[in-house]
């Protein structure tokens, strides 16, 4: 239950987003680039990476 929770505020995250921004929801990923796990560790950091191809 909560990977499904997780994935729908995803979905809804990147509509916020979009709206927010006035960017492309296409710019976001179309699936969270995090797991549930990752989220919920607090010592969690994501590696640091340059990755702008999307970027318009």
């Amino acid at each position: 239950m909560p990977k499904e929770i997780f994935n729908e505020s995803y979905q809804n995250a990147r509509k916020l987003a979009a709206a927010e921004t006035g960017l492309s929801i296409e710019i976001f990923p179309p699936e969270s680039p995090f797991t549930v796990e990752e989220v919920l560790n607090a010592d969690f950091l994501p590696s640091q990476s340059n990755d702008t191809e999307n970027i318009e």
